[in-house]
């Protein structure tokens, strides 16, 4: 005789990985949310180098040189919370869980500042160089970012093999290679048409 689970016990198993999506998601905006407070805080403190870097913006710059650090900053993430699952682990959250969760909120918290000072700093304006910059690489990299946690903290609970795991990994450098892609050749050319 099969044994079967009671529709309660699958009902109850069923958002637990729900529940872990919607906390990522959740800790993702409050990094948007205080990286904005900082933002509009602190921009005294920044509005000098930020009008010298949006000058000096590098259009003249290799692209395929561009590609490749882009490529390697966005990677280096996806690599950092793959490796986090194999921190010992226990509880709701394990420890490697809790540190790609406060990855997410940190990378959020940069998203956040960055869009505050320039909307402070530039109005509309701002928030066009905003959506320019970083919106279209953002677009695939957020929900990356949150898969790649996700799973993290998926593999740390169930231990599993490290075969099923592996596709999170090579998924995310991909992502990070489009997104270098999109930084070296897209962006230029949309402040290009500005």
């Amino acid at each position: 005789m099969r044994y079967q689970t009671s529709p309660k016990k699958r009902a109850a198993n069923k958002p637990r990985g729900l529940t872990v999506i919607l906390t990522l998601i959740a800790c993702m905006l409050v990094g948007i949310a205080v990286g904005a407070i900082a933002g509009v805080s602190g921009y005294e403190a920044v509005s000098g180098s930020l009008a010298g870097y949006l000058q000096n913006f590098g259009l003249d710059a290799d692209p395929w040189e561009v590609m490749r650090e882009s490529s390697l900053k966005y990677g280096k993430l996806f690599v950092i919370i793959w490796l986090l699952a194999f921190l010992p682990s226990g509880g709701f959250l394990p420890v490697g869980g809790l540190a790609a969760t406060l990855l997410l909120i940190f990378r959020g918290a940069a998203y956040g500042f960055s869009t505050a000072v320039l909307i402070r700093g530039y109005g509309l304006a701002g928030a066009a160089s905003a959506a320019i910059l970083y919106l279209p690489q953002s677009l695939i990299l957020i929900p990356a970012y949150i898969f790649a946690a996700y799973s993290c903290v998926s593999f740390a609970q169930k231990t599993g093999e490290i075969r099923s795991y592996l596709p999170v990994l090579i998924g995310g450098l991909a992502v990070s290679l489009l997104a270098g892609f999109i930084d070296a050749f897209v962006i230029p050319g949309l402040v290009r048409g500005l």
